[in-house]
């Protein structure tokens, strides 16, 4: 077994290098098609495998950029129980008046 490499991006995520963290794991698994194939090579796409030619993918490099922040689950509750009578933003008003911040930290 391949021993792990690390890739640290600029908010200091750790992200192991292999096939799942790549931006060229490319395709969609249909019955023709059983294993997600490298855009790179047309090999199938292995855990923990690496390759010469691995990227990271752009969505994992953003990762911990506070682009998205963690919710309180008490907030998505009252969320779910909520959307369909009012708009996004006066659940939220609501929420906030009676329980504070709906984010985690």
């Amino acid at each position: 077994m391949q021993k792990k490499e690390f890739f640290t991006n600029d908010y200091n995520i750790h992200i192991v290098k292999c096939c799942a963290s790549c931006r060229f794991n490319g395709g969609s698994i249909s019955n023709s098609t059983p294993r997600r194939k490298c855009m790179l090579d047309n090999q199938g796409v292995y855990t923990y495998h690496l390759c010469a030619g691995w990227q990271v993918k752009p969505s994992l490099n953003n990762a911990g950029s506070a682009h998205g922040r963690v919710k309180k689950p008490a907030y998505m509750r009252f969320l779910q129980n909520n959307v369909m009578k009012f708009a996004i933003s006066d659940i939220r008003e609501m929420f906030e008046k009676e329980n504070g911040s709906i984010y985690s930290f």
